[in-house]
This record gives structure tokens, C-alpha cells and sequence, in this order.
């Protein structure tokens, strides 16, 4: 994992859709009371879950929009004990059942905020503020793919996926 800030750590994953390479980010979160927020879930193994254990507590898991559902039951799976926070409706989607995201847990308070963000309610996003570090955390809000892409990956974001500029995705 990759230390952002005090408490605040990230690893990417392979993502592909239809073939095309996104990637995925895990953001994991450490409160002041040492349990951790697993911001979007991954296949993640065995020496990333000792990763994410060395770090603290799992306290939370959070999917922050409908779309996020891949790997949400592999989530739930390596920590079911822990609580899942999501969007209204994610529930629906997962198949089990989702605490909601929108008001945060009160131990979140004072270090981490949750800001509903509308304008796609077929997505349903919401991101994070990490309060200590003023670091923004979201899940599809922001793309940052390479200028260089080439071939169908490019021709599926520009022309399908609807992003018309290159560079700085």
C-alpha cells in the first residue's frame, strides 16, 4: 500500500470493462480510534488483507456508489463481520444488506465527511472527505487515464464511454 497522508493509505487493482483497462483504487482510511474505513473493495489477497490488518482495526466498508458492486461480495466475504455502507439502494444491487453511507457513523466525525453527490441518481455517488489531510476521495467522479492510450481503449473511452478529451482524464 501506498502511505498518502497520516492515516491514509491506497493500492491499485487491475480493473477491465469490456475489455478495456481502468484499474481500481482501495483507499483505507485509519480514524484516531485505529479502526480503518475500506473505501471500495477489490480481489484482494492474502498479503493485502495482512497489509490492511497491520494497519488497524476493519471498522468499515464502504461502496460510495451503485456501480461499485464487483467485488462488494468478496468484501463482505474476507470481513463479515464488519459493518458495509452504501448508497441508498446499493442493497438492492449486492444482494445483502448495506448500512447507508449518507449521514456517516458518528465516530466518523470531525475526521472524515460525506458528501452526496447529485446530478446522476442512476450512480448514486458519494465522496469522502478525509478531514485531517483535506484529501477528496471518490469512486468514478474523476478518471485519470494515460495521454498516451492507444487503440481500443482509447476508442472505447472517447467514443462509447463518452470522454472527449485526452490528455488528463
Amino acid at each position: 500500500m501506498k502511505r498518502l497522508a497520516d492515516g491514509l493509505w491506497i493500492k491499485g487493482y487491475p480493473l477491465s470493462v469490456l475489455g478495456t483497462h481502468h484499474g481500481r483504487n482501495v483507499t483505507v482510511i485509519r480514524l484516531s480510534s485505529g479502526k480503518l474505513i475500506i473505501h471500495s473493495m477489490a480481489p484482494f489477497p492474502a498479503p493485502d488483507l495482512e497489509g490492511i490488518r497491520a494497519l488497524g482495526e476493519p471498522g468499515w466498508l464502504v461502496e460510495s456508489m451503485l456501480l461499485h458492486d464487483t467485488y462488494a461480495g468478496e468484501g463482505r466475504r474476507l470481513f463479515p463481520d464488519v459493518p458495509f455502507l452504501g448508497p441508498p439502494g446499493f442493497s438492492e444491487v449486492v444482494g445483502f444488506p448495506v448500512e447507508p453511507l449518507h449521514p456517516g457513523p458518528l465516530e466518523w466525525e470531525g475526521e472524515i465527511e460525506i458528501v452526496h453527490l447529485r446530478g446522476a441518481p442512476k450512480l448514486e455517488e458519494h465522496a469522502m472527505i478525509h478531514l485531517p489531510s483535506r484529501t477528496l476521495i471518490v469512486a468514478d467522479l474523476i478518471f485519470n487515464f494515460p495521454a498516451e492510450e492507444k487503440g481500443w481503449n482509447r476508442f472505447f473511452h472517447r467514443h462509447i464511454a463518452g470522454f472527449k478529451r485526452y490528455p488528463g482524464m
